[in-house]
């Protein structure tokens, strides 16, 4: 009889790890289609998004976004309230709260990478219109010298010719008074 109760034990115990264990592949199959679904639907809004943010610029964008991410938790959050309120075990609860912490940090950490994204794009903007300021600064500067050379060119053209032909006229005037004391 006791041979009998120990093997009826582990037979019990074994049926309830089995059980448990199909539980488990259950739970994890249910998760990783949920991920799937949840991957192709964040691909298709992420499509949505970037057209409607092309259209209506980054204010509508934020908006939808928003939106669309309240939307998309409630309907998680009612998913997962009714697959939980079906799950009995502990573990099972204990191992979804773990792997709604995890999501939730990966989601933090996304939106933490975005913003030092944009920060980023935005420094690289600042410094390229700075380039462009020292640039144009340069270019009218450039332009300032070139006129100022031009200018003392000219000057220096026009004393020349002024002295040639202050030269040309004593010499011709010489010439003429020469003359005229030769005749």
């Amino acid at each position: 009889a006791a041979e009998l109760r120990r093997q009826r034990t582990a037979v019990t115990r074994c049926v309830q790890r089995m059980s448990q264990r199909s539980l488990a592949a259950a739970f994890w199959s249910w998760s990783e289609r949920v991920e799937g679904a949840r991957q192709y639907q964040t691909g298709v809004e992420r499509a949505q998004r970037m057209l409607l943010g092309i259209l209506h610029r980054s204010l509508h964008a934020a908006f939808e976004r928003w939106t669309e991410f309240t939307r998309e938790a409630k309907r998680q959050r009612v998913a997962m309230s009714r697959v939980l309120g079906k799950l009995r075990l502990r573990q099972v609860a204990a191992a979804y709260w773990t792997w709604s912490d995890k999501v939730d940090e990966a989601r933090e950490y996304r939106a933490g990478a975005k913003r030092a994204e944009r920060m980023l794009k935005a420094m690289a903007q600042r410094g390229l219109a700075s380039a462009f300021r020292s640039w144009d600064a340069n270019v009218a500067e450039a332009r300032r010298y070139r006129h100022l050379v031009c200018l003392v060119t000219q000057r220096m053209t026009q004393r020349a010719v002024r002295a040639a032909f202050e030269s040309w006229s004593y010499v011709a005037q010489e010439q003429q008074l020469r003359i005229r004391d030769a005749l």
